[in-house]
């Protein structure tokens, strides 16, 4: 009795050749091309949209749909929603093609034979039915032949790279694609393709014909669910009452570290992590700016007196939580109405619903900026915090705007904000201090911690003051309700010159310039200058330690100031109804200067209020009752703050012997709850010493405290908490500031970093000049190679290692780009495998496809990029890019190496103006950068095969090692002198032919721009030539560039098939000819040998 078969241990099994390619197609269609078609709906319709279109629609649709197609978009009734990938081919092609009304047909129209070039979207969608119909007719037994498969495999692979540039300016799938064409399929992948493939049947244009029932619900019509555990991002909005801000996590990110998140720097300030909750809308109400920028326009439109027709909103979350009395609050509906600081009104739900859409967007685009784009937004669990305090009505109407803002509600989740933070708090790794062996550790089960909420502006915050970096331009403006504040910044270099200054002699002399603005009345017309400060510093930008002590001057008097009575509060003196009408006498006090004003007096008697500045004292009366005012920073509640003291000189030295008695007003003006509140005002009565007759200028002080309570500066270590990457991208510009701060303060940095380089040669020459370009703050970089590491190259080519070699060893510009990431993150690196065509390297019938993808990609990276770095190993391969460059007037920086010698130069950049012939090179000191020569202009033999009938070492570049690092160095520091002259790359030629370049006045900060470098290390000699461009030069000259542009590829092939065709094309052979014939001399038979004869004479 023989053994059974059994089942292999393999999952995958052997499928015929036929087989295996229907499996192919069908993989391709389903996954890539589908993904394609849902992606053009998108940019047609917004997702958000979709399901409206379809309900409008619906009627018309329905008459084109069999029953699996209407189940797929109608089956749940009341269904609110629905994405474009619960949709099939056959339903994305009828939606595309009967509700996406900007879409133009294909150049011959729907469902018919396509014109040969039509790359539009709808001739796409066109291909992509029309294959799938074809390969649907192979259904009985699920085979394609191999001409069938290549030609329809061809034919999709180009239109799906062709639509992807069209829609992303990128091609990530040519990587898929070539996947699926080496992949292996299980038995239960091939079943899965085959019937995915045979449910999308073609649409029905007349009457549709229902599928049985066991299959009208079979495939990817099922409805997903929106919010799933498997989600790969949360992102968290904390909508605040004084700041807000966004934050998100990876599924990854979390896995490995909980507290992995990523939060938006909205300031150039380091620790900024949220931004104010500030709203501006214009005249027609539309959002304009929010947070710090729209407290920046608001004050800007302010200054100009054009902000009466606009809204701005600050601090407006807690009028959700507005009270009536002590325990009812109000409901809030979509009507509820909410005020900006003028008291105009906008509908609360539009206010927050706008506010909330733009943190959402904001979100969106930082995770493009992170390459992050690629989760789609269904992908997403949002999560939106609320105070605990809120009642069920604030919190479903946050739901509701969020909901209006573009926010799914089956992915959004209302969280309590001290639930949130306990979350988090329960991940931080903690230390015990005072144990032997402290070790860091989370909250175990048991453990205990108080979480505490103070709100936006607790009674007990101390004062802030803010000095951003805004502070310390010319021209800086207050933000509104802002207070303004002079200060003095004493920087140091070293922290040794930090703890050598003299402090008596700082605040003394800031002192004095108090007492001379009292002395003089310039403190009547400037009170400011009562409010001064002083800040020492030293910054280690290496370390990111920073050391920083405040001093907040004040004088004080010879003889104690008392109080004549006990303090008492403002609530306690007006009523409520006077305290309204005391804020409206002071908001039309300070909306009369372009800044806060943080001295004024004030008159408060009974039905008669009113708000002056200091220096119209003296037009009230003594029997008014009339208080000197201040904005008072103080968080104590019986004791003012530190400006009163230096408010009561001036007070003293000019009104004493006119008083009885000093009144004071501490002004807090406070916002809590979405409620502006002053009745915790101080109102003090004072005695006040006579100074008027005081000889010099009282003692000053007002060195801050440090945390420690101690007379110290305080230090601050920054390091731990910044971004690894951003560290190193400002580490990286740390050298190149410091050369423009110290030498070159005209170096133009922000144009080197924007200057893209595409790197042709990822080898000896790419590696280093690809670290180099790094070195000079160049951040987008693209290497292009078509070789692979080898065991050589890691000691030659500084961006491999051994690892690279092994297994065949990694494509070389992959390698390179990937090495140059981990060495700086931040540089947008990317490798490229291609292999450029060259003059005498014939392209046969077979191979012309190929060819002619590899000239447009070619020529796409040329386009895209502002330079272009010739370091490619033979002298036919840089013709083509030559031409290219020469064409779209790039920048272009060739070196080459010998044994002992190499050459960097740079090509000419010709003019865009057509006109008479240039000047005779005679008549210049240098050749003009748009007459100079490329590297191919020396030479009167076009490029051809230099490799043929060489032997292996006569292919290889044999050089000294050390000349490749030479080279590469000057390569990058030429283009850089190129970026830095004010004509580009049309910049004369400077050359070494005599020493007036010793003592000539350069018009580039860097000197010299030649045209060429030669070197000879042998007797290590440079020199610094200059050509002209030859107007017969087979990659540069008029004539060819004028051929490239009118035939395009078929110029190509003819130069790459035709080794004489440039030759003839730009007349070189004429010319090669015409010199023969110069050379030979024609004899007369009837001329005489003597007189040939050369007279002795």
């Amino acid at each position: 009795m023989g053994d059974k078969a059994g089942p292999s241990d393999t999952p995958y099994f052997n499928l015929d050749k036929s087989s295996e390619n229907y499996i192919r197609l069908c993989r391709l269609i389903t996954t890539i091309c589908s993904s394609l078609l849902r992606h053009i709906l998108s940019s047609h319709i917004k997702p958000v949209n979709l399901r409206n279109e379809l309900d409008i629609n619906r009627t018309s649709l329905e008459q084109k749909m069999n029953t699996q197609q209407k189940n797929q978009i109608y089956l749940k009734a009341g269904c609110k929603s629905i994405e474009a990938q619960d949709l099939d081919i056959s339903v994305l092609y009828i939606l595309l093609r009967n509700i996406c009304t900007k879409l133009p047909p294909p150049k011959t129209g729907w469902g018919k034979p396509l014109q040969k070039g039509d790359n539009s979207e709808s001739a796409f969608i066109e291909r992509v039915r029309q294959i799938r119909n074809s390969i649907s007719a192979h259904n009985t037994h699920g085979k394609v032949s191999d001409t069938d498969f290549q030609q329809y495999w061809e034919e999709l692979e180009h239109s799906i790279i062709e639509m992807e540039k069209q829609l992303t300016g990128d091609v990530v799938y040519r990587g898929a694609i070539s996947a699926i064409k080496d992949m292996k399929f299980t038995k239960d992948d091939a079943e899965r393709y085959k019937l995915e493939i045979q449910q999308s049947e073609d649409e029905k244009e007349s009457e549709p014909q229902d599928l049985p029932k066991d299959k009208a619900c079979v495939g990817s019509n099922a409805k997903k669910p929106r919010c799933s555990p498997n989600s790969k991002l949360v992102a968290a909005i904390d909508f605040g009452t004084a700041y807000s801000g966004h934050a998100f996590s990876s599924r990854v990110d979390f896995e490995n570290d909980p507290l992995q998140i990523k939060a938006h720097k909205w300031s150039k300030s380091l620790l900024a992590h949220k931004t104010p909750t500030s709203a501006l809308f214009d005249e027609n109400k539309t959002l304009i700016a929010f947070g710090y920028e729209a407290e920046k326009k608001f004050r800007e439109l302010s200054d100009d007196g054009k902000h009466h027709d606009h809204y701005f909103f600050e601090r407006f979350k807690m009028q959700l939580y507005n009270k009536s009395g002590d325990t009812k609050q109000t409901m809030l509906t979509n009507k509820s109405m909410i005020r900006d600081i003028s008291r105009k009104e906008l509908p609360a739900m539009y206010v927050f619903s706008k506010a909330i859409e733009y943190m959402h967007n904001h979100l969106l685009n930082g995770l493009k900026e992170q390459d992050d784009d690629k989760i789609a937004e269904e992908n997403i669990n949002w999560v939106l915090t609320v105070p605990a305090i809120w009642n069920d009505s604030a919190k479903q109407f946050m739901r509701d705007a969020a909901k209006q803002a573009g926010i799914n509600n089956d992915n959004l989740t209302i969280a309590l904000e001290p639930e949130a933070a306990s979350m988090y708090c329960k991940k931080i790794q903690l230390v015990k201090l005072k144990e032997p062996k402290a070790e860091f550790q989370i909250f175990s089960p048991g453990n205990q911690y108080l979480i505490l909420d103070a709100g936006g502006d607790p009674v007990g915050m101390p004062c802030r003051i803010n000095v951003e970096f805004s502070a310390f331009d010319q021209d800086a403006k207050t933000p509104q309700r802002y207070l303004p504040m002079l200060g003095e910044l004493h920087n140091t270099n070293t922290v040794d010159k930090f703890k050598e200054c003299d402090k008596k002699e700082m605040i003394s002399e800031a002192g004095k310039k108090i007492w001379d603005s009292i002395v003089t009345g310039k403190a009547l017309d400037t009170p400011e200058l009562l409010a001064t400060f002083l800040l020492l510093t030293f910054a280690d930008l290496k370390k990111y330690h920073y050391y920083y002590w405040f001093c907040f001057p004040c004088l004080c008097p010879s003889t104690d100031i008392t109080f004549d009575q006990e303090p008492k509060k403002l609530k306690d003196k007006l009523t409520p109804e006077e305290m309204e009408q005391f804020l409206q006498a002071y908001d039309t006090f300070q909306d009369a200067y372009p800044t806060y004003q943080g001295f004024f007096v004030a008159v408060l008697s009974k039905g008669n209020i009113v708000i002056e500045d200091v220096k119209h004292m003296n037009k009230f009366e003594n029997t008014q009752e009339v208080y000197f005012g201040f904005c008072d920073p103080s968080n104590i509640e019986d004791y003012p703050g530190w400006p009163l003291r230096n408010f009561l000189m001036l007070i003293s030295y000019h009104w004493k012997g006119d008083l009885r008695g000093v009144n004071v007003l501490c002004l807090r003006d406070r916002s809590r709850d979405g409620t502006r509140d002053i009745s915790h005002s101080l109102l003090l009565s004072l005695n006040v010493p006579d100074i008027k007759n005081v000889p010099e200028c009282p003692k000053c002080v007002g060195w801050e405290k440090n945390e420690k309570h101690k007379l110290a500066p305080r230090f601050v270590n920054l390091s731990a908490s910044m971004d690894p990457t951003r560290l190193a991208a400002s580490a990286v510009d740390l050298n190149l500031k410091l050369m423009r701060w110290r030498l070159l303060p005209e170096l133009d940095l922000d144009l080197i970093s924007r200057t893209k380089c595409l790197l042709l040669g990822a080898g000896t020459l790419g590696c280093n000049v690809a670290r180099c370009l790094m070195g000079w703050g160049v951040r987008t970089i693209t290497l292009v190679d078509n070789g692979r590491v080898s065991y050589s190259n890691p000691v030659r080519q500084s961006l491999f290692q051994f690892e690279d070699c092994v297994k065949g060893g990694k494509p070389k510009a992959e390698a390179a780009a990937e090495a140059m990431k981990k060495i700086f993150p931040g540089v947008n690196a990317k490798g490229l495998s291609l292999s450029i065509p060259m003059p005498g390297h014939a392209v046969p019938e077979s191979a012309i496809d190929g060819v002619k993808k590899d000239v447009e990609t070619l020529q796409d990276l040329v386009n895209s990029h502002d330079a272009v770095f010739l370091l490619l190993d033979t002298r036919e391969s840089r013709w083509l890019p030559t031409l290219m460059a020469a064409e779209k007037q790039k920048i272009v920086i060739c070196s080459a190496l010998g044994f002992d010698t190499y050459l960097v130069m740079r090509h000419g950049v010709r003019s865009d103006t057509e006109g008479a012939d240039p000047a005779p090179l005679s008549s210049y000191s240098s050749i003009p950068g748009d007459q100079l020569g490329c590297y191919f202009c020396n030479d009167v033999v076009a490029p051809g095969n230099s490799l043929k009938d060489r032997t292996l070492d006569q292919q290889c570049t044999v050089s000294r090692p050390g000349i490749s690092y030479m080279a590469s160095a000057l390569a990058v520091e030429l283009l850089v002198s190129v970026l830095q002259h004010p004509e580009l790359g049309k910049a004369p030629a400077d050359t070494s032919a005599s020493d007036e370049h010793l003592s000539k006045d350069f018009v580039c900060p860097l000197r010299l721009v030649p045209h060429q470098i030669r070197c000879f290390v042998s007797r290590f000699q440079q020199v610094l030539p200059a050509c002209k461009a030859f107007d017969k030069c087979t990659a540069c000259s008029k004539t060819v560039i004028e051929q490239f542009r009118q035939d395009g590829f078929d110029f190509l092939r003819r130069a790459f098939n035709d080794p004489s065709y440039l030759e003839d094309l730009t007349g070189l052979t004429q010319m090669h000819q015409e010199t023969l014939d110069a050379e030979v001399w024609g004899f007369s038979d009837d001329e005489e040998c003597s007189s040939m004869e050369v007279s002795s004479s």
